[in-house]
């Protein structure tokens, strides 16, 4: 299967970064744990805390040899040289977007029902939630498996799983058709980076 990030995918948002001290050690321990890839996320247009938090991430990325995804931001993206841009839903569309990138860069876009997946057609990967309940998202309503499993299953772009992604869940995930899974808390908030292990263990066996 396709899969344009790493079967795992880190979220790192702007704010979690600039408020912990621990912060670059927690990165560099996702990335030591064989994080694939990471993504800045932000809630506004960048701050001069956001681009110097985006610049650190690029370094440690690049380092490790991860790939580094900018969330929405398309000039922040091209000032970092950022491997790749994710889109908000209900936001611009790939195409819209991709004349303001250098050639080559991929554009994703994130999901939550079959009419965004349908619009989503010409992105490169596309993030779908919530699978599972998450307090990023209160009082929205969790697809479950088996709807996340029947909205993919005639969709030609990989499709990561995010909300409530956790190391106990991730084989569940990958059976169900995802691509992947992306995760904010199971990543960030893990000491022990387990979904990070898991995942890399998941393809070490199947090598």
């Amino acid at each position: 299967m396709k899969r344009p990030l790493g079967i795992v995918h880190a979220i790192v948002d702007v704010g979690d970064a600039a408020a912990l001290p621990e912060a670059r050690e927690r990165v560099r321990a996702m990335l030591e744990a064989g994080l694939p890839s990471l993504q800045l996320r932000g809630a506004t247009a960048a701050s001069e805390e956001h681009v110097a938090i985006g610049r650190w991430l690029r370094e440690e990325t690049q380092e490790a040899g991860a790939q580094f995804i900018v969330n929405s931001d398309v000039r922040l993206a091209v000032e970092l040289g950022a491997d790749g841009v994710h889109l908000r839903a209900g936001g611009p569309t790939p195409p819209a977007i991709r004349h303001e990138l250098p050639p080559g860069v991929p554009v994703g876009a994130s999901c939550h029902d079959s009419r965004e997946l349908e619009q989503a057609t010409e992105a490169d990967w596309v993030f779908l939630s919530p699978v599972f309940p998450t307090p990023s998202k209160p009082g929205a309503a969790a697809l479950g498996l088996e709807r996340f499993a029947v909205l993919i299953e005639r969709v030609s772009v990989p499709v990561y799983a995010l909300g409530g992604v956790d190391a106990e869940r991730f084989a569940a995930c990958v059976a169900a058709g995802a691509a992947g899974v992306a995760a904010i808390r199971a990543c960030w908030a893990d000491p022990a980076h387990s979904l990070v292990r898991t995942a890399r263990r998941w393809v070490r066996d199947r090598a």
